[in-house]
């Protein structure tokens, strides 16, 4: 009788194969690619109303010479500004995405006003150059008639504690043909993340003379010129080549705070 040999059993698959079959049932087929196209939402486009004072110029003519942070400069010698108000021009420039622009100012003839070699860092909004000094507020807008003696002025100002690093500031002030406050001054008080804030009663002037310090002998007097700040609100931001005030030498201190003193 022929004997026949047992089948053996089949071989178990290979772990690779068994895991590939199982990843075949696991995964679905793929997509076919998109083909929509993503629409992003228009860019809100900022713009700068710059207004610059004339009285202390006399130029034959004015030009804005900018760049929006981060982009070209103008070129030279700018846009024209046009007049606004009495001593003052204005010019408003579209920004695009930008929240702020470099600035200098000329007479289209080579005599430029660029911040002592600094250039001018403004803002969004409606800005005020005069003598150095910036500001954010519309110097044409008060088209009513002057208050009555009795109602008197009031500034507010806000200061940038960001460029000096203090933790104490005060103002020192005094109202225009009035006198000086008694060294270090009024203390400001916090506003908002790098700001302080102090308001003060102008009686009847419209503008004062300011001066700040951290109370102990460290000035920013606007390189000893003082801040002429109008009455209502506005923004002093110390423009410095170096991260911040320098400390006085000790008479100098006492001479500072003397000659505001004595005036």
């Amino acid at each position: 009788m022929r004997r026949i040999r047992p089948r053996l059993p089949g071989r178990p698959l290979g772990p690779a194969l068994a895991a590939a079959v199982i990843l075949g049932l696991l995964t679905s087929a793929p997509e076919a690619p998109r083909t929509e196209t993503a629409v992003p939402a228009a860019a809100s486009e900022s713009t700068a109303t710059v207004f610059y004072w004339t009285k202390t110029k006399n130029w034959p003519a004015y030009n804005l010479h900018y760049a929006p942070d981060g982009g070209s400069w103008t070129t030279v010698p700018g846009t024209a500004m046009e007049a606004a108000c009495t001593d003052w021009v204005k010019r408003t420039v579209s920004l695009g995405g930008a929240s702020g622009l470099a600035a200098t100012f000329n007479d289209g003839s080579g005599v430029w006003d660029n911040n002592a070699g600094k250039n001018y860092a403004l803002g969004t909004g409606t800005i005020t150059v005069k003598d150095g000094v910036v500001a954010h507020s519309d110097p044409c807008a008060d088209t009513g008639t002057d208050p009555s003696p009795g109602e008197g002025h009031t500034a507010e100002v806000y200061y940038s504690t960001a460029t000096v690093g203090w933790t104490t500031t005060n103002l020192h002030y005094r109202p225009a043909d009035g006198v000086w406050t008694t060294v270090p001054g009024v203390g400001m008080e916090p506003a908002c993340a790098g700001w302080a804030r102090a308001s003060v009663s102008l009686g009847a002037a419209a503008s004062m003379q300011a001066a700040f310090n951290n109370g102990n002998g460290v000035w920013d007097n606007n390189n000893g010129g003082d801040y002429t700040l109008p009455a209502g609100r506005t923004t002093v931001r110390q423009q410095l080549p170096h991260p911040g005030p320098q400390p006085l030498l000790r008479d100098e201190r006492h001479r500072h705070a003397d000659a505001h003193e004595l005036r």
